[in-house]
């Protein structure tokens, strides 16, 4: 199982570069950047998860195992989230939202950009 895990995101490390190569010239190659980056992060998730269910089941592996596969699932997980949130940002702008979703959008309306 851990070998089948470590090459599947081995490969997801490749796809995740690739993605992060992805032009970002309009908000619609950003969206479609952002989107791909989550699909890439979610997936990672799923196979960190996998790992995580093995280390705990398996009584031969010590428990800080699970515990920091846990930790890369929650990570990926969240930048999944981030992704995701980005990609519907960025539609948004190119819908002709100009405040976007509202993820980057602080303070935009004041004229000035980010209010501190």
């Amino acid at each position: 199982m851990p070998i089948r895990v470590t090459a599947a995101l081995d490969d997801l490390d490749e796809q995740y570069r690739a993605a992060s190569e992805l032009p970002m010239s309009t908000d619609i190659e950003h969206a479609h950047r952002a989107a791909t980056l989550a699909v890439v992060c979610a997936r990672r998730a799923g196979w960190w998860r996998m790992l995580e269910c093995h280390a705990y089941r398996d009584p031969d592996t010590l428990s800080v195992y699970g515990h920091a596969a846990l930790l890369a699932r929650t990570h990926e997980r969240d930048a999944a989230r981030f992704w995701r949130q980005s990609a519907r940002d960025w539609a948004a702008r190119a819908a002709g939202d100009r405040h976007g979703f509202g993820l980057w959008a602080t303070g935009d309306h004041l004229g000035g950009g980010a209010v501190a």
